[in-house]
């Protein structure tokens, strides 16, 4: 996923377009611990405990294990700042 990204940001570059959020491979991308703890606090997190409103017998194992996964990226040392061309 990573990959991609990098490679969409650099054909933005090319054209001389501002690159997206997340794009830019001289800063942190989509697999940075910081950026996947905010994924999961602003979408998913607040997804998962509507569904466990709506539906608590089918979610609360889901809901456990999706802030186990937020605590995880909390806690991610995961937070290289660009990757290479070569990747």
């Amino acid at each position: 996923l990573e990959t991609e990204f990098f490679n969409q940001g650099d054909l933005e570059k090319n054209e001389g377009l501002p690159i997206s959020p997340l794009m830019d491979r001289t800063k942190p991308g989509p697999t940075n611990g910081g950026n996947q703890a905010g994924f999961f606090e602003v979408i998913v997190v607040p997804t998962i405990s509507l569904w466990q409103t709506l539906l608590p017998e089918s979610a609360d194992q889901l809901h456990q294990q999706t802030l186990s996964n937020l605590e995880f990226w909390k806690n991610s040392t995961h937070t290289e700042k660009s990757s290479t061309l070569d990747e």
